[in-house]
């Protein structure tokens, strides 16, 4: 027995509540709700007893697909339903594929096949069933090939309301989308309204007394045989929309996604009093749910847009702060420590003690500071002042890096052994940066004895990655994951110079060069900081 639309109401009378099942039905005559089907396969209990009803298989499989209703099966499912082995199932189907019975080219395991709609046959009873159905269905599977790929939405959404009209054999036709932000249901795309129709059913309350609202608030398909006879929408704008625009019967089926959301509605509509049959409902149910990952797909999409959207404008605004809050700091930076200098020079011979170390501590105070401030403006400067992407050779760079820091590794004897590098596809100027930050902090962090540096690449898939390995203090595991962020420095400036933004703008560097850097350390035993880069192409080697 088919389910019913049962009406509870609210204590003051105004607003439909969940119906309830098993409550006296007020418009049994005229609408019912079936819940449409979630799956496009749908296991017949009654087959799970077959066995080959002919050596080959192929009155059984027949039945098979008359007993499917028309639905896409795979040589899987046929061998599982109508109790043949696989071998015997896939020669089966390929044979009927040479007689051109299916709708495929190719049977696999996990190929879907379709009855075609130019070979009818009769079984159990069921006379025309598998070419009735056929056009609607090869239909259904020319729309899903194409969803894969559409980029035109709106387009789709007109054929989907096409199809639907085609298989429901209607004369009108809606397809809506769920809005969360405002609670209604939004008109997508619509076929046989006048404007004033349009406009009116633009948006749909909950709250309204229209088949829509009904199937949002029970998730059940609505059907209505006859909108004059229909209690709840008696005395209705929605009555008035219906019969100014010549309709008197309506069906509304949920767009249900996968995890069970209803993310809209499709509705046809026909001139006279009508009661679609299960067959074309069975059809609708499958467009349904095409439907439903269409609408799904296209608001996860929009989703993501957005959020990159406001992402990037967000960086945007930050990098622009962060250039104006360092460019405007360096001037009355600079005064502070002009005047810090000159009264080291002129006074300094006049403080005690406590007044000598005072200024210093100002002083390197101000050091600090520009430092910080230099970091700063360099990180807020990769996106937008960096060069193109060239072919760039890494054995050059580093050299280039080495020259820069000429004095320091001098003073500390530093050995840096280095293999050969590769040549990749980045900004020469923002990966000299990386590849000095990297020993710079090799330097700096290498203990009591003289540093020892290495570095190597090695090749992966499209890319490359560069190591760095120090044999110096290393890094606590605790402090791995954070030695990346802006201004963090693990050790108290007495102990070691920096401003904590080197590895922060190694790592945002290296993301605008696609790429990614992470650290491997041992307190005490050294670390090693590797970063990818992509290959150079075979145009740019």
């Amino acid at each position: 027995m088919e389910p019913r639309v049962h009406y509870k109401t609210s204590e003051d009378g105004r607003r439909p509540l969940r119906r309830q099942s098993g409550e006296t039905s007020r418009t049994e005559d005229t609408i019912r709700t079936v819940r449409p089907s979630r799956t496009l396969i749908h296991v017949l209990v009654q087959n799970r007893g077959m066995h080959d009803s002919s050596p080959s298989g192929d009155g059984t499989i027949l039945d098979v697909f008359a007993r499917s209703r028309n639905e896409p099966l795979t040589t899987s499912e046929v061998a599982t339903m109508a109790g043949c082995s696989p071998r015997t199932t896939r020669e089966t189907l390929e044979a009927l594929v040479d007689q051109g019975r299916l709708l495929t080219k190719e049977v696999g395991p996990d190929e879907e096949v379709w009855w075609s709609p130019d070979h009818d046959r009769e079984h159990d009873g069921n006379t025309g069933i598998l070419g009735s159905a056929g056009g609607a269905a090869k239909q259904l599977q020319e729309i899903s090939t194409r969803l894969i790929g559409e980029d035109d939405i709106d387009a789709l959404y007109e054929e989907f309301l096409e199809a639907t009209i085609t298989i429901m054999d209607a004369d009108f036709g809606s397809l809506q989308k769920f809005d969360s932000d405002r609670n209604e249901l939004r008109l997508l795309a619509h076929e046989g309204f006048d404007p004033d129709a349009a406009e009116f059913w633009k948006w749909v309350d909950p709250e309204s007394s229209s088949t829509c609202s009904v199937a949002l608030e029970t998730d059940q398909r609505v059907v209505v045989s006859d909108v004059e006879t229909c209690e709840f929408m008696a005395d209705t704008g929605d009555l008035e929309m219906y019969l100014r625009n010549d309709i008197r019967a309506v069906q509304t089926t949920p767009l249900i996604s996968r995890s069970g959301t209803t993310v809209g509605m499709i509705s046809t509509h026909w001139r006279t009093p009508h009661e679609p049959s299960e067959d074309t409902l069975h059809l609708l149910d499958l467009l349904a749910r095409q439907a439903a990952d269409l609408i799904e797909r296209t608001q996860a999409e929009q989703a993501l847009r957005e959020r990159e959207r406001r992402l990037k404008e967000s960086n945007e605004r930050l990098e622009q702060f962060a250039y104006a809050a360092s460019h405007d700091l360096q001037e009355p930076l600079r005064m502070v420590s002009s005047y810090l200098q000159l009264i080291e020079r002129r006074y300094a011979d006049e403080f005690d003690d406590d007044g000598r170390e005072f200024l210093e501590f100002a002083i390197d105070g101000a050091d600090r500071m520009r430092h910080m401030i230099d970091g700063l403006l360099k990180y807020s400067r990769v996106e937008t002042e960096g060069n193109p992407f060239e072919p760039t050779d890494l054995d050059a760079v580093l050299m280039e890096a080495r020259k820069d820091l000429q004095l320091r590794i001098e003073e500390t004897d530093a050995r840096i052994t280095a293999e050969s590098l590769p040549r990749v596809s980045g900004d020469r100027q923002q990966l000299r940066q990386v590849f000095q930050n990297l020993l710079d902090n090799a330097i700096e962090y290498s203990g009591g004895e003289p540093p020892r540096v290495e570095i190597w690449a090695e090749r992966g898939d499209a890319e490359w990655t560069i190591s760095v390995r120090d044999e110096g203090i290393g890094i606590d595991p605790e402090y791995t994951d954070r030695i990346f962020e802006m201004f963090r420095n693990l050790h108290e400036p007495d102990e070691h110079s920096g401003a904590g933004i080197g590895l922060a703008l190694c790592e945002r560097i290296l993301e605008r060069h696609g790429g990614r850097i992470r650290v491997e350390s041992t307190p005490g035993q050294g670390s090693t900081f590797s970063f990818t880069l992509p290959e150079a192409s075979d145009d740019e080697k």
